[in-house]
């Protein structure tokens, strides 16, 4: 009895967990085009350097709910702060551009500021080579390992999006 209650609290709790992060991307995405969207899942085990997907990784396509145009993407994953792994998402344009990032759920009390508008916004207009902490990127004091973390799993993140749009081109 407490094998099986345990499993259905698993699952309703992952259910609740991949809810709220479509729900943060829908809002930022809304925000972000200012229009009502809506996501559909792309299949990552499309993409052929596989080793670089992590578990609970997510890409999504950007549709706007009233003519269905395809706004841009969405890409959800984690990276790992000092202590705790934090959540992020990155808004593409349809050419991959990226348009925005956020953090929406940081666990841990240092680092946290990299969660910040203003510092996020570094990452605006990106869309090819490698990016490098301190340079391109400026550090940021109290959260080097956080910001270390994120500009290292954004650059994994752009080599499977590329990979993806490789896949679609071919």
């Amino acid at each position: 009895m407490k094998f099986y209650l345990i499993i259905v609290f698993s699952v309703v709790f992952r259910g609740i967990v991949a809810q709220g992060v479509m729900g943060e991307i829908v809002h930022a995405s809304g925000k972000l085009w200012d229009k009502d969207v809506h996501l559909e899942t792309v299949d990552l085990s499309e993409c052929t350097i596989q080793e670089l997907v992590k578990q609970g990784d997510q890409f999504y396509t950007v549709h706007s709910i009233d003519n269905q145009e395809l706004l841009g993407y969405a890409y959800s994953t984690s990276a790992q702060g000092r202590f705790e792994p934090f959540d992020y998402i990155i808004l593409y344009d349809t050419s991959l551009t990226i348009m925005q990032v956020k953090v929406y759920r940081y666990r841990s009390n240092h680092g946290g500021a990299i969660a910040g508008k203003r510092w996020l916004k570094q990452f605006v207009g990106y869309n090819t080579g490698r990016l490098k902490y301190g340079n391109d990127i400026q550090a940021i004091s109290g959260a080097t390992i956080s910001g270390i973390s994120i500009v290292d799993d954004i650059n994994r993140v752009q080599e499977i999006v590329g990979d993806m749009q490789v896949a679609e081109i071919n």
